[in-house]
C-alpha cells in the first residue's frame, strides 16, 4: 500500500496541535480541520509512533519468549513460542512501515 490512512494523519495532527498548545500554554480545544494535509512534521510524528510501538512489541515478544522458555508444560511452551513469533512478525511489519515512511520523507 502506498497511502497513509487519513485517520492516522488526522490523529497525528491532533497530537501535534495538543503538544503545540501545551508548549504555548494555550488550551483552545481539540478541533482538527477536516482537510488536514500530510506534512513532513506529521510524517515524522507517525514514524516516531511506529518506532515506539515496535519497541513495545519487542518487549512483549521477549516477555512471552522468556515465559515459553521457563514453562514446564510443553503445549503451553509451544503456544507461547507461537505468540512470541507473532509479536516478532508484527514488530517487523511496523518497522518496515516506519522505514518506508522515513524513506519517503527523505525524498521530499
Amino acid at each position: 500500500p502506498t497511502e497513509i490512512p487519513g485517520e492516522l494523519i488526522g490523529y497525528q495532527a491532533q497530537q501535534q496541535m495538543q503538544k503545540n498548545r501545551a508548549d504555548d500554554g494555550a488550551d483552545d480545544g481539540d478541533d482538527v480541520p477536516a482537510d488536514v494535509e500530510f506534512t513532513p512534521e506529521i510524517g515524522r510524528g507517525i514514524v516516531d509512533q511506529l518506532t515506539m510501538v515496535a519497541s513495545g512489541l519487542e518487549r512483549k515478544r521477549d516477555d512471552v519468549a522468556n515465559a515459553a522458555a521457563t514453562s514446564e508444560d510443553a503445549s503451553m511452551a509451544t503456544s507461547l513460542k507461537l505468540v512470541a513469533d507473532l509479536h516478532e512478525s508484527h514488530r517487523r511489519t511496523v518497522l518496515t512501515c516506519a522505514g518506508g515512511l522515513r524513506e519517503y520523507l527523505q525524498e521530499e
